[in-house]
């Protein structure tokens, strides 16, 4: 089963057990609904203003709505209150951001992080993880834990999916070791790494034993970026990146059903990337960067799932921007995905 069928078997409350690893999932998938509330309100009252504004897609329209419906009624979430409400979309400075608390109790505050949404700025934002010692998602998210831990008492748990275990991640082990004291656990699906190295953060070997990382067995975007941080392999009904969609997560009565390994394209897709990005330097990784999203943006395509479902349509604009590129651009684009190639062919073996 998936989450919808754990949903529809787990109906007690919060104070009758304990949260668990694939409720964190679905406490992550809330961020990527755009709440319509600046105040602090009960989940079950976002149920007559579920529209096409509310919904964020995360992974497609259809199970993100079905999601919000099945928890706005469901026991163990529908009397939560929801509080904090943060969103930053911003292509001058390349910014996609979401933050959002729902309150378990006075005492026990779940933090969750918007993940990459469809928008062309937000996988922008993801490329620059490999230019930046820090993103602007970053130092937002790293502020807003601040901010509520000193507003609210008690203890916190921290999640996100894709960029937002990231976050999750980083406001985590950026914070001071006094603030890491009162968060009792990290949560991150199929997030990316960093490119610093968090081994440097005080503590960070007590620390790391809060942060429970889950990918799906072919994880590809899981693993930009290797980090030391262990990670809980999960079976999925999908294939490869498609994957990344939690959607597809099987789970195992209260948990979700684990794999021992992951599957050889993943193996060999993140060496390849992994390889590529650390040999090409910051400015062809930039320069790659802003020639690749100049194309979509001018494209007019707006968001990836615009761009995918009519791909005919800005397939071919997209291809004319390119040839009307100077020829240097285009060798230099020529040559960045031949490196790619070459890398992913390298690990045939793995």
């Amino acid at each position: 089963m998936n989450i919808f069928g754990y949903l529809r078997k787990e109906q007690r409350t919060f104070q009758e057990r304990d949260i668990n690893p694939v409720d964190m999932m679905a406490f992550a998938w809330l961020s990527y609904f755009n709440y319509p509330f600046k105040c602090e309100f009960k989940l079950h009252e976002t149920l007559y203003v579920i529209n096409e504004n509310f919904v964020k897609d995360a992974a497609g329209k259809g199970p993100s709505k079905r999601l919000v419906k099945k928890l706005v009624k469901h026991p163990s979430f529908k009397d939560l209150r929801v509080s904090d409400f943060e969103l930053v979309l911003d292509e001058n400075t390349t910014t996609q951001y979401t933050g959002v608390t729902i309150h378990i109790n006075d005492n026990l505050h779940i933090i969750s992080f918007r993940g990459t949404d469809p928008t062309f700025i937000g996988w922008k934002e993801d490329f620059l993880l490999s230019l930046e010692d820090e993103i602007p998602s970053q130092v937002l998210a790293l502020k807003y834990l601040e901010k509520m831990i000193n507003k609210y008492q008690g203890e916190f748990l921290l999640c996100g999916h894709s960029k937002g275990g990231n976050l999750a991640i980083y406001s985590f082990f950026k914070t001071s070791v006094e603030n890491r004291k009162r968060i009792k656990g990290v949560y991150s699906y199929d997030s990316p790494g960093f490119t610093i190295d968090l081994k440097n953060i005080e503590d960070y070997d007590e620390a790391k034993g809060k942060v429970h990382k889950f990918i799906p067995k072919a994880s590809f975007i899981g693993m930009f970026f290797e980090e030391s941080i262990d990670t809980n392999i999960v079976d999925s009904t999908l294939f490869s990146i498609f994957q990344h969609n939690g959607f597809s997560w099987c789970v195992k009565h209260h948990d979700f059903k684990y794999c021992k390994k992951r599957t050889e394209q993943s193996k060999r897709l993140a060496f390849a990337f992994n390889k590529w990005a650390s040999s090409q330097t910051i400015e062809d990784k930039r320069k790659f960067t802003n020639l690749a999203f100049d194309l979509l943006y001018k494209s007019n395509a707006d968001t990836f799932f615009n761009l995918f479902f009519h791909l005919p349509k800005y397939g071919s604009q997209i291809y004319k921007l390119y040839k009307d590129l100077p020829d240097e651009d285009k060798d230099f684009f020529k040559g960045i995905i031949k490196k790619f190639y070459l890398a992913y062919k390298e690990n045939k073996k793995l």
